[in-house]
């Protein structure tokens, strides 16, 4: 086979005619832009392309479909002058590194660069002194223990002078507040808070303040990829765990080799490749994995291409990745926490605990308030069938798609993680009534038991958190005498500040009611000591978040947590659920697994490779062969034994479901075929029935039973299951 005309490799020896190749020209593609050129595909092809897949494949050649579903050969080539994107310096495992990123000291050689009169504490200090050799690097801190702090001083160190903060809408005016108290330099530096109609004034800007809703939008895009930062902090970091939503595309760019996302109606969607260009990058984060370990890919394949770079492999290894429903991939384990977490350590992340570094800092209990549920609450769940049907594997599903959904940030993102939990057991709309109805019926008794703690010790402060608005705005109102303060998701960002304000200094002010989401991070509340949940979030880490709110620097007494909960309902599942959850998270990112053990280079790639497949013998392929001759055999039979009737019937009714397919499956709209039997089933359908082997009549009945549901009704009865 001839190559085409820019291919100087020599191609493996064949009896395939001189293609024709044509130069399509530049193409873009989810690698970049290539340069394309197509070829016919010649008789004898597929045995060629069996023989000497991978070879081919290695030198750019291929086969793929055009727009009207024919086949071709395929050569994607370099376009000229194309400079591709520059790929971040190789991230090299340090056995000294992931000691390190568990210090709480620095080396006596490392002096912090801070404003006079500020004393960071010395673990913040060996934060930093991790952070400084790499390009990209994890602050993963546990919640309270200063990562904002820390991403400043890094800034300090290196002396640079633009810098892109991109972090919660909430947190805006915090970080220019602490900003503007530990940074060095700020007589040299504009700063500039974005809210949405000022984007302009990030354009003369230093240090720009921004929100991960206002990044994704095209005017606020276009102004931070104009040039290169020097730094960029993403603060929050695991609001990106979704490596394919906007908050995530618009500023890492897609993962290498994704493929663009698409809408309902299957067009694709728009999304960056490429990252926001910058020198240097500090993702923050007290809650690295929110659920289960697939959460932290997509920071770790940002920050460390060479060790997670590949998404199955990383499943494969750290997941315990199954082979799900249809072609889909379970990754909802969790396997060799041990090995990801030195990897990690050793490679990208720096993480202490408050327990570690922090050992003044009192303890944290947590309790389990059961209150009994009323007869009539018992019933509306009974007539929602709740208590025979939800199981660990649904709030699991459920967590999945809540937390997707509000990364997401769409509406559209939102429907798509919620619809396939309509083939579960129970409908999503089923336990999100049920979860309102615990909610509603749980407020009176958690009122009764707030007052008995505040009317018991007229010092007391109290943090109190909830999910739904009813029943926020209940526990503000009968609260009201004691002084309430609240933070919901319609709180301004000066509102949240004041509130916090408030609560921190109000004597006055004994309250704070709070949405876990939305007060959960970025606020410190340490007046209190008392965190009280009237009800829970599905995803654990957020729960943790809003209980951190006060067990952080600053708190002097010993952290009380309640959880209040209703008897023998939904709450028991969703605590016992996130419970397990958490011993998850804590093998994988907090456990001492390792101690002083070192691995070598040899391990590392070991431990990040996903072993080969074992080559199938001669006589396996040999009784793979006859199994696949025996299947084609039996179809034969069924379309030899068939009657022309039959066989005229079914394809009149292929015919009638081919008509319906013409958008070749690539929207849902539950007529015609689906994605894997549009093509065939289409090729069929066009054929004469006249002129079909007994193989192909035997699939046109085998289709046109698959497909009766959607056969003419004079037809429908006639169709026998073949």
């Amino acid at each position: 086979m001839n190559p085409p005309p820019p291919l100087k490799a020599k191609l493996p020896t064949s009896n395939l005619p001189p293609l024709k190749w044509t130069d399509i020209g530049i193409v873009p593609t989810k690698a970049g832009d290539k340069h394309l050129f197509t070829a016919t595909l010649p008789d004898g092809w597929w045995d060629y392309w069996r023989d000497n897949k991978a070879s081919l494949k290695k030198v750019g050649i291929s086969c793929g479909k055009d727009k009207s579903g024919n086949w071709h050969v395929t050569y994607w080539g370099k376009a000229k002058g194309d400079s591709a994107s520059p790929t971040p310096a190789k991230v090299g495992f340090s056995n000294e590194r992931a000691i390190a990123s568990k210090a709480e000291n620095p080396s006596d050689a490392f002096t912090p660069i801070i404003p006079a009169g500020v004393t960071p504490f010395q673990y913040q200090s060996a934060g930093v002194e991790y952070c400084l050799p790499l390009e990209r690097a994890i602050i993963g801190d546990d919640m309270g223990l200063g990562k904002t702090l820390q991403a400043i001083m890094v800034r300090n160190h290196t002396k640079v002078k633009s810098v892109l903060v991109v972090c919660p809408a909430s947190l805006r005016l915090n970080w220019l507040k602490e900003w503007e108290k530990f940074s060095t330099d700020q007589s040299v530096v504009t700063c500039a808070v974005l809210s949405g109609t000022d984007v302009d004034d990030a354009k003369g800007a230093d240090v720009v303040f921004v929100s991960y809703d206002l990044l994704i939008k095209p005017p606020m895009q276009k102004i931070a990829r104009s040039r290169t930062w020097d730094v960029v902090i993403v603060d929050e970091a695991h609001y990106l765990k979704n490596p394919k939503v906007k908050r995530s595309t618009h500023i890492f760019g897609l993962p290498p080799r994704s493929r663009m996302p698409k809408d309902k109606q299957g067009n694709e969607i728009p999304h960056p490749r490429e990252p926001i260009p910058a020198k240097r990058w500090l993702l923050l984060t007290g809650t690295p994995i929110t659920n289960k370990p697939v959460d932290f890919w997509n920071l770790l394949r940002f920050c460390d291409s060479t060790h997670f770079g590949d998404y199955y492999q990383y499943c494969q290894k750290f997941c315990d990745a199954k082979k799900g429903f249809g072609n889909s991939l379970d990754v909802s384990g969790s396997s060799n926490p041990s090995e990801l977490q030195q990897i990690v350590r050793g490679s990208c992340m720096v993480r202490r605990l408050k327990t570690q570094v922090l050992k003044q800092l009192p303890a944290k209990t947590r309790q389990i308030i059961t209150l009994p549920t009323p007869a009539k609450v018992k019933r509306q769940l009974d007539a929602l069938t709740m208590e025979a049907t939800l199981t660990d594997e649904t709030i699991d599903a459920i967590t999945d798609a809540v937390s997707n959904a509000k990364s997401a940030n769409s509406t559209d993102e939102w429907d798509q993680s919620t619809q396939n939990l309509k083939k579960q057991k129970i409908h999503f709309e089923q336990i999100a009534k049920a979860r309102s109805i615990l909610g509603l019926a749980k407020v009176d008794l958690a009122i009764e038991h707030i007052k008995s703690i505040l009317d018991g010790d007229s010092s007391t402060k109290l943090v109190v958190g909830a999910h739904h608005s009813e029943v926020i705005n209940q526990l503000i109102g009968d609260l009201d005498k004691y002084g309430v303060t609240s933070i919901t998701g319609s709180t301004s960002a000066l509102a949240r500040q004041e509130a916090v304000e408030c609560f921190q200094h109000n004597k006055s002010c004994r309250v704070f009611v709070g949405n876990i989401i939305a007060a959960g991070v970025g606020h410190t509340l340490t007046a209190s000591s008392h965190v009280i949940f009237v009800e829970t979030d599905w995803v654990p880490a957020n729960n943790r978040q809003f209980e951190d709110r006060v067990h952080r620097i600053g708190q002097k007494d010993s952290v009380l947590i309640q959880y209040l909960a209703m008897d023998d309902t939904i709450d028991a599942n969703i605590i016992k659920s996130n419970a397990k959850k958490i011993r998850v998270i804590e093998a994988a990112l907090d456990k001492d697994h390792f101690g002083d053990q070192t691995l070598t280079e040899e391990q590392v790639a070991i431990a990040t490779t996903t072993p080969q497949r074992e080559q199938p013998t001669p006589e396996q392929e040999s009784k793979d062969d006859s199994e696949r001759r025996a299947k084609r055999l039996a179809v034969a039979k069924i379309g030899q034994a068939s009657s022309i009737r039959e066989v005229s019937i079914a394809h009149t009714c292929l015919r009638h479901v081919s008509s319906m397919d013409d958008d070749g499956a690539k929207v849902v709209n539950g007529v015609g075929f689906n994605g894997m039997d549009t093509d065939y089933g289409r090729k069929l359908a066009f054929k004469s029935h006249t002129n079909l082997t007994n193989f192909e009549k035997g699939r046109v009945l085998q289709l046109a039973y698959k497909y009766r549901g959607q056969a003419p009704s004079h037809l429908k009865d006639q169709l026998q299951k073949p």
